[in-house]
């Protein structure tokens, strides 16, 4: 048997979340794209990108919501948020306790009008690990477990309690642990994994780097130039007449920055240090760049 918890305040706010965050990334790159270019237009560049992941955030927890759902069986309870499965044994549930009687708890975490996910905190039943999509205390209810305590929303509390009691007494068909579960992904393990979570961010500072830098060289350089690199070498390897010819310098950097963080993405599934070692190369290229631009200017 599978309940739907009450989404639809969620979900309405949610998307408006998303929605307006796609609007000030839409907006910062207008900024970027209508300056002549210069460090402005890299500053604008780097907030449009952080306003992006905001917008791929709020989506992902958007998405999560719509997907959540408490499924019920003989064996236990299994909630479902995204990537993450929550399965708690029917055989480990203490008592069922309403949210009239209890009070409403305090949360930390992935939370706005209509979607409270995250850790929370009461006084009668000490931490809860929350699925809760309503602030109303006749849908919410209490599973205190061994361990934990759930809080999850229910449009017919009585009616799940019952549900519940009628599996205990049926008998568990396989003997059921309760945790959780995380369906394994790249992003997924950027809370967990800190070599990835470091490699990545210094991919992305070191690009960015290699951006600031061109701009702050860039913007000081007349409109027509030669360019010899590398500098000891007497025949020139590369020679631009415009300026404008520079960009083919960070471009290519760029392009292989994109281009390791997608490998890296699609193998971390498979094996972590190859992926390690992709972000890594892109860190040295990057920073090569950076040389080669210092070189070349």
């Amino acid at each position: 048997m599978t309940f739907h918890p009450p989404r639809t305040l969620g979900l309405t706010v949610g998307t408006c979340l998303t929605l307006w965050s796609v609007g000030i990334t839409i907006l910062f790159i207008n900024f970027a794209v209508s300056e002549n270019f210069s460090v402005t237009t890299i500053i604008f560049s780097s907030f449009a990108f952080c306003m992006g992941c905001i917008a791929i955030l709020f989506a992902k927890w958007n998405y999560s919501l719509a997907t959540m759902e408490y499924s019920l069986d003989r064996n236990g309870i299994v909630i479902k948020w995204g990537g993450t499965i929550q399965i708690i044994s029917l055989n480990s549930i203490n008592s069922i306790i309403p949210a009239s009687s209890a009070g409403l708890p305090k949360i930390s975490g992935v939370s706005w009008p209509g979607n409270y996910i995250g850790n929370g905190t009461l006084a009668a039943l000490g931490n809860i690990q929350c699925y809760i999509t309503e602030k109303q205390s006749d849908k919410v209810i209490y599973l205190v477990t061994e361990k934990n305590t759930y809080g999850i929303s229910i449009e017919n509390p009585r009616k799940f309690a019952q549900e519940v009691q009628i599996r205990k007494n049926l008998g568990a068909l396989i003997s059921l642990e309760s945790h959780a579960q995380r369906i394994p992904s790249f992003w997924g393990s950027l809370s967990i994994d800190i070599h990835l979570r470091y490699l990545l961010t210094l991919s992305l500072l070191s690009g960015l780097l290699m951006w600031l830098f061109f701009a702050v060289q860039f913007q000081n350089l007349p409109n027509q130039i030669n360019v010899h690199f590398p500098l000891y070498v007497q025949n020139e390897i590369i020679s631009f007449r415009s300026k404008n010819s520079l960009f083919a310098l960070p471009h290519a950097a760029s392009i292989i920055l994109l281009c390791n963080l997608a490998i890296a993405f699609f193998i971390y599934k498979t094996t972590k240090f190859v992926s390690y070692l992709f972000l890594l190369t892109t860190i040295v290229i990057n920073l090569s760049f950076v040389i080669a631009i210092m070189m070349s200017i």
